[in-house]
């Protein structure tokens, strides 16, 4: 192989691991007041179904 193979071959292995860890490393540092469990996310999905009763409550009736 060739030194600009070898070059060429450095620099995009070098470049994939970079990111990689740039992205890991930005990933990790954020803050958990910032991070949602999928729970506490309102998409508002649920609220045209208001009108019905609760199966909890229509079994205890």
């Amino acid at each position: 192989m060739s030194i600009s193979g070898l070059i060429i071959f450095a620099v995009a292995n070098l470049t994939v691991l970079g990111l990689a860890v740039y992205c890991f490393a930005k990933v990790f540092r954020m803050p958990a007041e910032h991070m949602q469990a999928p729970i506490k996310i309102d998409t508002g999905e649920f609220e045209k179904f208001e009108d019905f009763p609760d199966n909890n409550q229509a079994s205890k009736s």
